[in-house]
Formats: structure tokens, C-alpha cells, sequence
């Protein structure tokens, strides 16, 4: 059985030779990697619980390869359909990946979960 996918974007990652995919799952935004746009993609691995997260758009122009870390800074905006006192805003995020073994590993950031808060829509 496929997994049930939510909003999603795609991105070449040129360092993990890979295509990077970021989308929303039941309460949480996950990773999948493939060696090819249409997969087949790995494992899935979270990088936040987020109920109610909306539309995890990657930035490729911002994420960058680190040579000192062996990982990859990896920005993404997100939104909230219901939050609150955040309903309405985007937010600009920020983590840290790296490969491990067969499937993408999460390294833990500081820029996660509250994000950094980008301009409000009008």
C-alpha cells in the first residue's frame, strides 16, 4: 500500500546524487530520497511533527552542501492551516541532512520546529 502524500515539492540535491522530495504526512513533515524524479523514493524520515503543517516548499537556491559537516543545509517554507496565532504566516526553516546507510538521516537543529518567521501574507 502507497503512503497517503500531502502537499509536496521536489528538489536535486547534486551532493547525495539524489532527488530530495519533502511533503506532509499525518501530523508531520517528512524526507524521502530516489536516484530518479519519479522514484522509486527510500524510507521516509520526519523532520518535524507539525499538526496542521501546510505545503513544505524546498529552497534549493538557499540549501547547501557543508563539506565540513558532510551534511546539507536544507531551508523549506511551511505554513499552518489552523494555528493559531500563526495561521496565515509562512515560515522559513532550517535543518541539517546527511546520508546514512540506506536511508536519509536527520541531524537535529536549531532551526526546528518554531522556524524563523518570513513576511505575512496580505
Amino acid at each position: 500500500q502507497l503512503p497517503r502524500v500531502g502537499e509536496f515539492s521536489v528538489i536535486y540535491v547534486p551532493a547525495f546524487a539524489a532527488w530530495l522530495m519533502l511533503y506532509t504526512g499525518p501530523g508531520t513533515v517528512l524526507a524521502r530520497l530516489a536516484t530518479k524524479p519519479w522514484g522509486p523514493w527510500g524510507e521516509p524520515a520526519v523532520l518535524m511533527s507539525a499538526p496542521r503543517f501546510y505545503a513544505p516548499l524546498a529552497l534549493p537556491t538557499l540549501t547547501r552542501w557543508d563539506a565540513t559537516t558532510q551534511s546539507l543545509d536544507l531551508y523549506f517554507l511551511g505554513s499552518f492551516l489552523e494555528g493559531g496565532d500563526r495561521n496565515g504566516q509562512v515560515f522559513l526553516y532550517r535543518t541539517k541532512l546527511r546520508l546514512g546507510g540506506p536511508v536519509l538521516r536527520i541531524i537535529p537543529s536549531g532551526g526546528l520546529p518554531g522556524g524563523l518567521p518570513a513576511r505575512r501574507k496580505r
